[in-house]
């Protein structure tokens, strides 16, 4: 089965604390409350239903949200790793004996580790290996030369790329089982629901307020149907701090609003 996941909405209730009212003290580290969890069935015929959550949060220098030229580390979506003689790692490292613990091109690899041969990617040149890497153009960006690499590289996922994450688990003999959209639908790779909102503030006020996050899949009701779920959830502001983790349990039937 493919998983097929829609565009994440997000929509903030925000409440800016003006400098000429005494200022709320909270902490530099992120707090959230879950206020509730609402289900919404597609009317459209074959289209995404959505998961909605409704974060309430806190923070006390607003450094709250990332937007989409946000990819400068620490930040950058995936970390690219280089052999020692500062080359890309690729799928052919692994034939030397000092790489063997690299793992195989095969599922969940594929989906977790290596990228696909037809993404081209744009690294400086300096790491790229010409003679065995498939380099199929290149650009000059600030006098430092890059090439565009399509080819099986190496990655692991990047977690400070999101600020929302949302872990997903599903009730199965009596006990909540991870369940990892990315590799939920074998030999093809899903999307996870860990994501990104947007700045909040360009201020370093103390902030408070209301995340409407909202996750669309076509699998939801086929998937978990009157199974129990678990969403254990946190964010993480631009300074890295993880905020406590809000867990919700609850069937899609519980929680539907149409």
């Amino acid at each position: 089965m493919r998983a097929i996941k829609g565009l994440i909405l997000f929509c903030f209730l925000i409440t800016a604390l003006a400098s000429c009212v005494e200022e709320p003290i909270f902490p530099i580290t992120p707090i959230i409350e879950l206020d509730k969890v609402e289900f919404w069935v597609s009317q459209d015929s074959g289209g995404p239903d959505s998961l909605v959550l409704y974060i309430n949060f806190r923070d006390g220098n607003g450094d709250l949200g990332l937007n989409g030229n946000d990819v400068d580390p620490p930040f950058n979506p995936e970390i690219f790793y280089l052999d020692n003689n500062n080359k890309l790692i690729t799928i052919r490292t692994r034939d030397n004996p000092e790489y063997s613990d690299l793992p195989p091109y095969e599922f969940p690899y594929t989906c977790t580790n290596y990228t696909s041969s037809s993404r081209k990617i744009y690294f400086r040149s300096d790491v790229v290996n010409k003679a065995t890497d498939n380099v199929i153009d290149s650009i000059l960006v600030d006098n430092t030369k890059y090439y565009g690499v399509q080819d099986t590289i190496y990655f692991e996922r990047n977690e400070n790329s999101f600020n929302i994450k949302v872990e997903y688990f599903v009730l199965e003999n009596g006990v909540y089982e991870p369940f990892d959209w990315v590799t939920a639908f074998p030999p093809a790779c899903g999307e996870t629901f860990d994501g990104r909102f947007p700045r909040l503030s360009n201020e370093t006020n103390s902030l408070e307020g209301t995340i409407r996050y909202s996750m669309k899949s076509v699998g939801f009701l086929p998937l978990f149907s009157i199974k129990p779920i678990r969403l254990r959830i946190s964010i993480r502001d631009r300074a890295l701090n993880t905020s406590n983790v809000e867990e919700i349990e609850f069937t899609l039937q519980q929680v539907r609003v149409n």
